[in-house]
């Protein structure tokens, strides 16, 4: 186990551990998980031991809808501030889990139990949470960190392989913003190499979640470098709600249309942006999308990083090194469509 302290608290990381010891790990509290209709149907046995809140899978399913189901569930159960509320699934459940833990009662403890790739090496990590409004992704939420993270690796057997792709989205966003030895080990390795060796994998998750909280420690609510970390997510997200992509697919379109953006504000080499589409490709991410740029426009201007009339930008000025660039409104509408992929 490895704990650090977070300006708002402490979080335990079992890196190794089996969701066998969950009793164990939170033996003082009463418990309550929070999981999706998918993952129900394939761990239900394990889930039957808890008092267990099942909300559809999906994307579209992190709302306003949802998340006060799974309040409406907690006073049934009558959980209390003793009761800490577990996230067993991928991103749409840890944060609509931590969203909700962070308002009922004023907040209660919570923790995360990854399901998936993506959220072993991001989405559970660094304390926000949210849920969607309307078409605009995580436009409400908090932060909170959870007490812990249960990282069972044995979980990602019954992952698709398109949900591996998905989640080395967000592991070529830490190479390419802050890794350069990361990306060259991933462009020396594929999918297959990671899903069948089992330390490759294990030394791929520490590496990533050692590089997320070093910038959340740095900076915990994100008002300087932890916005390196949306390199990818502003027409990523655009993209992602626009056209009901998987996150770590719509992210990699966005890392292509922010390092063509930093060709042209930059000076940024274009065998950059080669070598990052071809990274791309390299874990069955898609490099190319058909989009009207007028509806991923009106997306992009709602982005959080937006102030006033400009966009804080995350743009690459080399492969492991990034810079947020304020981009005019004006300037990146006359840019974006030359920029996307």
């Amino acid at each position: 186990m490895q704990s650090i302290q977070f300006q708002s608290g402490i979080v335990n990381y079992y890196y190794n551990a089996s969701v066998k010891e969950l009793d164990a790990i939170v033996a003082s509290k009463r418990i309550v998980i929070v999981t999706d209709s998918h993952l129900y149907n394939l761990y239900g046995p394990f889930l039957a031991q808890y008092d267990t809140i099942v909300i559809e899978a999906g994307e579209g399913n992190k709302n306003e809808q949802s998340s006060s189901y799974i309040i409406s569930k907690l006073i049934d159960y009558e959980a209390d501030r003793n009761t800490i509320l577990i996230g067993f699934g991928g991103g749409v459940v840890t944060d609509i889990t931590g969203y909700v833990a962070s308002i009922y009662m004023r907040g209660i403890a919570c923790g995360y139990i990854p399901t998936t790739l993506l959220g072993m090496v991001d989405a559970a990590l660094g304390g926000k949470t949210g849920i969607n409004w309307g078409l605009f992704k995580n436009m409400v939420g908090t932060f909170k960190q959870p007490q812990f993270l249960l990282f069972d690796y044995t979980l990602l057997n019954t992952l698709p392989s398109a949900e591996w792709s998905n989640g080395f989205g967000e592991v070529i966003k830490y190479a390419s913003i802050l890794d350069t030895s990361l990306f060259t080990e991933l462009e020396t390795h594929n999918l297959i190499d990671y899903q069948q060796d089992i330390d490759l994998l294990k030394n791929l998750v520490i590496k990533c979640a050692q590089h997320k909280n070093d910038i959340v420690l740095k900076d915990e609510h994100e008002q300087n470098i932890r916005k390196w970390l949306n390199f990818g997510h502003t027409a990523g997200h655009a993209m992602e709600q626009t056209y009901e992509l998987p996150h770590g697919a719509a992210v990699g379109l966005g890392m292509v249309v922010a390092s063509k953006l930093s060709e042209s504000l930059l000076g940024l080499s274009p065998d950059v942006t080669l070598r990052l589409r071809n990274l791309l490709a390299q874990y069955q991410l898609p490099t190319q999308q058909q989009v009207d740029v007028d509806l991923i426009w009106n997306q992009l201007v709602m982005d959080k990083k937006r102030k006033s009339n400009t966009i804080q930008y995350i743009l690459l000025e080399n492969i492991g090194s990034a810079v947020i660039y304020p981009i005019e409104i004006q300037t990146l509408k006359q840019l974006l469509p030359l920029c996307m992929p």
